[in-house]
């Protein structure tokens, strides 16, 4: 008796002391983003705008009274614009807030970027004190999708080619237009049939280009002696391997085929009569300079002559020396030569010979 007693009276203590109050339940928020990955399909001019769903779960727990929830999104990449809708909201107790994220990927964004993202939620604990911030976010992955472009010319689209084994070089410049590293092939159009008539073109090759990147590709076009002369259109086909159905450009070449045989190179016979006769007058006209020349150079050795006989006459003269007689210095060499003692000796140094 005296035990349940005492157990009765501990009983009755322990029930008078209080009981302690309850922690208050922290605030919480969680973002929740629909996708986790997505791929981003921009193409050369035009630029990817894509849109997410998602919502924020707030839990203001044991907080009395609204909160100002606000949301904002972010890129981990420049350049890539992102925003959010609504961008800020007013909760109270639990509440489940939509919105709506968007990301612009622009044109020309290179296939091997990845980037982030983020949709961020906060709401302040205590308004206006900074240190009782609540944050919650949410991420998604974005990849590039590769795109295929290609464009080519030519420097040199006319080009004269002369038969044999020479050959021509001829060049086409390539531009990769993708987004991503490419291979490119060349080849000529119906190239079995050029082959067969008789124009080789050493192709097909190959060239690798990084986006946006411009290459200049070589190869040498020669044609056999049986080709006729002529004016032929070769086109050079540049197709993407990425995308070969769809991406490729061509460039025209035209081809002057000219004959290298010596015999084809000669002249029609009219020709070669007007080039004879033409050749003929001057070579006459060339001999005929030669022998006024020579009259010329005789000319003077004549009047040269008779100056220094007419000196010699005046000098006699002066001497009282009978002048010679005119039979003395006969027209015609060797024909009634006078006595040696009155035979006059003149030397006359003529010009060199043409």
């Amino acid at each position: 008796a005296a035990a349940w007693l005492i157990l009765g009276t501990c009983l009755a203590a322990a029930s008078a002391v209080p009981s302690a109050p309850l922690a208050p339940a922290p605030p919480t928020c969680q973002v929740n983003l629909a996708l986790d990955q997505v791929v981003a399909r921009p193409t050369s001019s035009v630029s990817d705008s894509m849109t997410f769903a998602g919502t924020v779960d707030v839990d203001l727990g044991s907080l009395s009274g609204s909160r100002n929830l606000a949301i904002e999104a972010s890129s981990t990449v420049g350049g890539w614009a992102a925003s959010v809708a609504p961008a800020s909201e007013n909760v109270s107790t639990v509440e489940q807030v939509p919105f709506n994220a968007t990301l612009v990927v622009p044109a020309m964004e290179e296939s091997t970027t990845r980037g982030t993202l983020t949709v961020t939620a906060s709401f302040l604990a205590v308004p206006g004190l900074q240190g009782t911030a609540v944050t919650c976010s949410d991420t998604l992955t974005v990849s590039v999708a590769q795109y295929f472009g290609v464009n080519a010319d030519t420097g040199n689209p006319r080009m004269n080619l002369t038969t044999g084994p020479q050959g021509v070089l001829a060049s086409i410049i390539l531009h990769n237009l993708g987004n991503g590293r490419d291979s490119f092939s060349i080849d000529v159009e119906d190239r079995v049939g050029w082959d067969a008539l008789g124009i080789h073109a050493k192709l097909p090759t190959r060239v690798t280009l990084e986006p946006d990147a411009e290459t200049s590709a070589t190869f040498s076009i020669n044609a056999t002696t049986d080709v006729k002369e002529d004016v032929y259109e070769l086109l050079v086909t540049v197709r993407s391997e990425g995308q070969p159905q769809t991406v490729f450009t061509t460039v025209s070449l035209t081809l002057v085929v000219e004959s290298g045989d010596i015999l084809g190179a000669l002249p029609d016979p009219s020709t070669m009569i007007i080039l004879g006769a033409v050749a003929a007058g001057a070579v006459g006209a060339l001999l005929l300079r030669r022998r006024v020349k020579r009259n010329r150079k005789a000319r003077l050795a004549r009047e040269q002559l008779k100056k220094v006989l007419k000196q010699k006459r005046e000098a006699e003269a002066d001497a009282g020396v009978a002048p010679l007689e005119p039979e003395a210095l006969p027209a015609v060499e060797g024909a009634g030569e006078p006595a040696p003692e009155a035979r006059v000796r003149v030397r006359v140094k003529a010009g060199p010979k043409p």
